[in-house]
């Protein structure tokens, strides 16, 4: 790959992006696609009712905005149990529900924080992974 990287760079770009197609490599559909729009320095609870969340559940927030923008799960809708999880712009995270802080008690209060001077629109997916 190295050799493809100096001499080939779009085609080696391409490449690298195939790889982020299905993460997981299960091929299974989303359980629960939402499109969230976060308000300039706001933070917005996203309601997942209709998802069961474990541990192990993935959720991948899709970013296609010129600024970043934070998720993570909290004791409530003003507070993260951990630094949240920031996703640049024009960019995607895919992360378990543990490694964002979940906890089936004390925080299960999914946030997504948006510190840029506009409101902000993402799409949230979120896998059952058992």
């Amino acid at each position: 790959m190295q050799t493809l990287i100096s001499t080939e760079p779009t085609l080696y770009a391409e490449w690298k992006e195939t790889l982020n197609i299905d993460q997981a490599a299960t091929g299974n559909p989303a359980a629960l696609s939402l499109n969230v729009s976060v308000d300039s320095g706001q933070i917005l609870v996203v309601n997942y009712e209709d998802f069961s969340m474990e541990n192990k559940s993935e959720i991948i927030l899709m970013n296609g905005n010129d600024s970043s923008i934070e998720y993570g799960f909290g004791p409530d809708e003003l507070t993260f149990n951990d630094t949240p999880t920031a996703v640049g712009r024009q960019s995607q995270e895919r992360k378990t529900a543990s490694s964002l802080g979940y906890h089936s008690i004390d925080n299960n209060s999914l946030n997504i924080r948006n510190n840029a001077s506009e409101t902000l629109s993402v799409t949230l997916e979120f896998y059952d992974m058992s």
